[in-house]
């Protein structure tokens, strides 16, 4: 359907003093005179891109995937390609990227598909406002911004964890190793000085020698406390983010390696710091720990990488259905209500799976995508499995 521009219209938005155009909007369309109309509306405030159909916007998204494209305006009714199709498709190239359509039909089942499939932001009838259109753009690019920057700060705040975390690591070796060299010290102080005081006996050389051993023996054992406590978590004692990094990098070096990552948030965990204090969030914790090992079993290996994240590492496993049932299972653990004082907290988990190497092959790549998954579980509602 060929829109109609009121020139009077045009002219006032061309009128608008140029700033920076921090946003490029990608507009697709298979008639020109409307890609003609909605670029005079747009082109003063942002960078515009246009298509004629579904495929040749796909191209364009797949060449400018870098740069970052904020928002798509689509028409419905187009051949081959429809407008949900294409911005279905779209979500795999550019997640964040804010989608409307423009259609002069008002089929209800169109609308719900749009919405489902595409993840439509609005849903805009023809003929249309100009002063509505750029108003909804404004708003839907400020909501864009918006989530850009909560990522940004979500992944400053990972990287801020992980670094906490270190330093305690590295600050509790280096008192154990401290007092362990301590303890060594003195006991060979304590042999050396028996020895000179009974250096003519046998039997003071089979005690010093027994000693010896015991010193030995000590050192043996608090080795292997420091190797435990480096790659394990000093509150629900699984394997920690130091250990999970280690066996995933030996993951990834290994020919012929098949695995899937499930990455594992715990949903309405901050209420329950918040009002029981970080004491009873503790032993939360340590209780979902123990519902998330009752689940896995011998099937695979599960770490907690921070705070009320979980990593499960399932071996020799390529299929998509077999890694879900299992994200399910661990969905229907972890779903609990939580009551103290009469007052109640309903806990879930929100879980991305990824597959090596179908999603990722190097460890950062594998990661990166189970962690994605497990925001758009987050995002579709929690308590949600999400692998493409």
């Amino acid at each position: 359907m060929a829109l109609k521009f009121n020139k009077k219209v045009l002219e006032k938005f061309k009128s608008v003093s140029k700033n920076e155009k921090r946003h490029t909007i990608l507009i697709v369309d298979d008639e020109e005179s409307n890609l003609r109309g909605l670029r005079k509306i747009l082109e003063d405030e942002y960078k515009i891109l246009e298509a004629k159909n579904g495929k040749e916007a796909l191209d364009i998204l797949n060449l400018h995937k870098e740069t970052n494209i904020s928002l798509i305006i689509t028409d419905q009714r187009m051949p081959k390609l429809t407008g949900v199709e294409l911005l279905a498709s779209s979500i795999q190239i550019i997640p964040q990227a804010i989608r409307i359509i423009l259609t002069g039909y008002t089929d209800i089942d169109c609308i719900i598909d749009a919405i489902n499939k595409g993840h439509i932001y609005k849903f805009i009838t023809k003929p249309f406002d100009p002063n509505d259109l750029k108003l909804t753009i404004k708003r839907a690019l400020e909501a864009y911004e918006l989530q850009v920057q909560n990522n940004h700060l979500i992944e400053d705040l990972k990287v801020t964890v992980t670094n906490l975390e270190e330093e305690i690591i590295k600050r509790e070796k280096l008192e154990i190793e401290k007092k362990l060299q301590e303890e060594i010290l003195a006991q060979q102080s304590k042999i050396v000085e028996q020895a000179q005081e009974l250096s003519n006996l046998n039997s003071a050389l089979q005690f010093s020698h027994d000693q010896l051993e015991l010193a030995m023996e000590k050192l043996k054992k608090k080795n292997e406390e420091i190797k435990f406590i480096a790659h394990h978590d000093n509150l629900t004692g699984l394997p920690n983010r130091a250990y999970f990094n280690e066996y995933l990098s030996f993951l990834v070096g290994k020919d012929g390696t098949r695995f899937a990552l499930l990455f594992i948030d715990i949903d309405n965990f901050k209420p329950i710091n918040d009002k029981f204090g970080h004491k009873t969030g503790d032993e939360v914790l340590i209780f979902i720990g123990k519902r998330i090992q009752e689940v896995i079993q011998n099937k695979g290996f599960v770490y907690r990488i921070g705070g009320d994240e979980f990593v499960v590492i399932l071996n020799d496993t390529d299929e998509i259905d077999k890694a879900k049932n299992m994200g399910k299972s661990l969905i229907e653990k972890l779903n609990f209500s939580f009551e103290r004082n009469g007052i109640v907290c309903n806990l879930g988990a929100s879980i991305g799976i990824a597959l090596y190497p179908m999603h990722g092959k190097d460890e950062n790549t594998i990661l990166a995508s189970a962690d994605t998954f497990m925001y758009e579980a987050k995002g579709l509602g929690k308590n949600i499995v999400v692998c493409h």
